[in-house]
């Protein structure tokens, strides 16, 4: 059962297409790491290592992220939305970072419409965002682990929310490029 409730009186059309990347096979365990929030200045503090057993039978792992700055006017900084926040991930020592390319690019969302997001929206719809982009579904970012956390052993996995390159400090002066 879906519901939709929009802001605007429309008729609005549902369609589902369903497809086979050909990545074979669908997972047979999904583990919930880490939970958002609002980015603060103790953001941080709730995120501890945690030790995950790869099962024996495990083919392949992937590390399945879903970032967005939401929340724009929620944050000491208020930038959520338009600041260089990055999200760095350590699994068994290696890094992975998912990092938001279009932030600062006026025209970040529109550049975008080729892959999907809505044209003509009303507003500030052309503006690069974190992880987001208005009418566009939020892409996953996906790496294979692998390597870092084999069939049977043991992975610590680790995450941190980066603000600019350097952890959330309150009161901090932000300087971006072309700003």
């Amino acid at each position: 059962r879906f519901q939709f409730n929009g802001a605007y009186p429309y008729i609005t059309t549902l369609k589902f297409r369903l497809l086979n990347k050909g990545k074979g096979g669908a997972p047979s365990q999904i583990l919930p790491l880490f939970e958002g929030g609002g980015f603060g200045e103790k953001y941080n503090d709730k995120y501890k290592p945690k030790d995950v057993a790869i099962p024996a039978s495990a083919k392949r792992v992937e590390l399945v992220v879903d970032v967005t700055g939401h929340g724009f006017g929620k944050d000491t900084a208020n930038c959520a939305e338009f600041c260089n926040h990055t999200h760095h991930f350590v699994v068994n020592g290696k890094e992975y970072v998912r990092n938001q390319p279009f932030i600062g690019d006026n025209y970040g969302c529109a550049k975008q419409v080729d892959v999907g997001v809505v044209p003509n929206q009303f507003g500030t719809w052309t503006l690069g965002r974190g992880g987001w982009c208005p009418g566009y579904e939020v892409p996953l970012t996906v790496w294979d682990i692998t390597a870092q956390a084999p069939a049977g052993k043991a992975a610590t996995v680790s995450y941190q929310g980066m603000l600019a390159g350097k952890p959330y400090i309150y009161g901090s002066i932000f300087r971006f490029d072309g700003q």
